[in-house]
């Protein structure tokens, strides 16, 4: 299950910015069930009524906690995509980064 490598591998990880697809999570999947401490999560799962196929698809973004971001609402469309900004500490620098999940159609 993909849910399971996710919280394994999570903590585990070097990185400070991850971008997901095909995260498969659901709201009945809480946040804190596949985070630690060392990762902010921002995600976007699939909308169950927009699409033909209910399971599957989503994103994720796992930003490391020395970063400060913020969500984007107002760039989201109707794709599975996830906008956010990143503001880089001591610099005066915003950047913009997306996660975008494909339906193929």
């Amino acid at each position: 299950m993909k849910t399971q490598t996710l919280t394994c591998n999570l903590p585990n990880s070097d990185f400070d910015i991850m971008c997901l697809t095909e995260t498969w999570l659901n709201p009945n999947i809480l946040t804190s069930e596949i985070s630690n401490n060392k990762y902010s999560i921002f995600r976007r799962d699939r909308c169950t009524t927009a699409y033909k196929k209910a399971d599957g698809g989503g994103v994720l973004m796992a930003l490391d906690n020395t970063l400060s971001a913020s969500v984007r609402l107002d760039w989201q469309s109707q794709a599975e995509d996830l906008w956010i900004t990143v503001s880089v500490i001591d610099w005066p620098l915003h950047v913009c980064m997306c996660c975008l999940h494909s339906t193929g159609g």
